[in-house]
């Protein structure tokens, strides 16, 4: 399996456990403060054949991310990192955020720009999945968790970027289990957010068509499930809106969209000319997301192998279905391939 995932979706995870991330690690010095650094490189080169158009090929910067974590004594941590993708992202502080609680505390808090805990987006391919793109929420936000024996929950609020009103209206629960059922890894999560519509996905798109000014809430949750078994991964999330946005603020076939994106795949692990290697295949949709620039289907095969300590080499293809033309799509196909040079420090 690929070591490395992107930082976002690292800072989702990390949210998930909150109720243990205030502690930097089991093994460290009583001194304080302790600090540690840390970074991804992601190198992409790939060649698409677009729905229309001449095909096209790039190589890119898909990903260069620092990070600084620091223990400043037993109930206080906090944590920065800067992420740069070109032609997506600009340098920036991704995340920076301060965590109170020690590390075999029931409870825990966090305040500070993150991404709040709503999905959990695993995933064994190079590419983020649609769940990611549709439901991924960075926001300036507090939150609180409890954890104890595989079991935690959390619940988070934020001013949301949407409102007229300056007040923190928006808000969202998460909750979890994570252990072993006969020989197996399991993990379970479930969540809810009050306003789908302050996602990175879709804020921009609900923004430019409104200005922001009476946006309605439209709250969505999320499940996920992630299964182990000796050398295979089993991974299945469904992200989906409870009601219609207003068709003013995002469009689907004339009406309100109501959006919803799922992803499935499975991956094996396995050595490769004595390396540790994983292939993986995948499934994934949408629903009602042709505004944002989303395929209605999408499958998915990739191949990693680490060539060297935390170095991996890895390949992508994609292949996508747009929607009909009667929803506002193509109606045609596309296809990607993607290799990636990786190395986490």
């Amino acid at each position: 399996m690929n070591p490395f995932a992107r930082p976002t979706v690292l800072a989702t995870a990390l949210s998930l456990g909150l109720a243990s991330q205030a502690a930097m690690a089991a093994d460290q010095a009583e001194t304080y403060p302790s600090i540690d650094f840390g970074g991804v490189v992601e190198v992409e080169g790939y060649h698409t054949r677009p729905y229309t158009g001449s095909d096209e090929s790039d190589i890119v910067l898909a990903t260069g991310a620092l990070s600084l974590e620091a223990a400043i004594n037993e109930w206080i941590s906090a944590e920065i990192s800067t992420l740069y993708e070109e032609n997506d992202t600009p340098l920036e502080v991704d995340t920076a955020s301060v965590m109170l609680g020690a590390e075999d505390s029931l409870w825990s808090l966090r305040a500070g720009q993150f991404y709040v805990p709503f999905g959990v987006y695993e995933t064994a391919m190079v590419s983020d999945p649609l769940t990611l793109e549709l439901g991924e929420t960075r926001e300036t936000a507090i939150s609180a968790g409890i954890g104890q024996g595989g079991f935690s929950a959390e619940v988070y609020a934020f001013n949301g970027d949407l409102e007229d009103e300056n007040q923190v209206n928006s808000f969202g629960a998460t909750a979890g289990y994570a252990g072993s059922v006969g020989g197996a890894d399991l993990a379970l999560s479930a969540g809810y957010i009050n306003s789908l519509g302050e996602s990175d996905g879709i804020e921009e798109t609900v923004y430019d068509n409104t200005g922001g000014a009476d946006v309605d809430e439209v709250g969505a949750w999320t499940a996920n499930a992630v299964l182990g078994m000796g050398d295979v991964t089993l991974v299945g999330e469904y992200l989906t809106a409870n009601d219609s946005f207003d068709a003013g603020e995002l469009a689907f076939n004339g009406d309100g969209a109501q959006p919803a994106a799922w992803n499935v795949e499975a991956s094996y692990g396995f050595d490769l000319l004595g390396k540790p290697a994983s292939a993986s295949i995948g499934y994934q949709g949408t629903d009602e997301s042709v505004a944002l620039g989303l395929p209605e289907s999408r499958v998915l095969a990739a191949l990693s192998v680490e060539i060297f300590r935390y170095t991996a080499l890895s390949v992508e293809y994609a292949h996508d279905e747009d929607y009909d033309i009667a929803d506002g799509g193509t109606g045609e196909s596309a296809g990607t391939f993607l290799t990636q040079l990786a190395v986490e420090f």
